[in-house]
């Protein structure tokens, strides 16, 4: 697995919400899927990352070509506190469903990896 990109990233939001920031990994696996490990930062001034799932992905996808029906896209927050973590745990795969007729964007579901996931992706787990 190699690394296509590591950086901070603004993901504008569609509505008078802040726009937020959080980190990036991207990684391009042997079999040529991305991976894609989005971090939501403690002091992020904006939307939270989950809050704003929609438009990070879209931000991903246009700024490095990245397919979303065809990446792995993973959530990672630290904040103990936060409704994601305290439902899912800090790492989370994220899964997307397609738009049903009138939808401009399918919804996002969210789930706690587990170590059998991080395997899968020739990975080990993250703490």
């Amino acid at each position: 697995m190699k690394t296509v990109a590591i950086e901070w990233m603004i993901y504008r939001m569609p509505n008078p919400v802040q726009d937020g920031v959080c980190a990036v990994e991207i990684l391009q696996h042997d079999d040529g899927r991305h991976v894609v490990i989005v971090e939501e930062l403690a002091d992020n001034p904006g939307n939270s990352v989950s809050n704003g799932w929609e438009a990070v992905v879209s931000a991903v996808s246009d700024r490095y070509g990245v397919s979303i029906p065809e990446a792995v896209w993973i959530e990672h927050d630290s904040n103990p506190g936060s409704r994601s973590v305290k439902e899912f745990g800090h790492w989370q795969i994220v899964t997307f469903r397609a738009p049903k007729k009138g939808e401009v964007q399918g919804k996002a579901a969210w789930r706690a990896m587990t170590a059998d996931d991080w395997h899968e992706l020739g990975m080990n787990p993250r703490s």
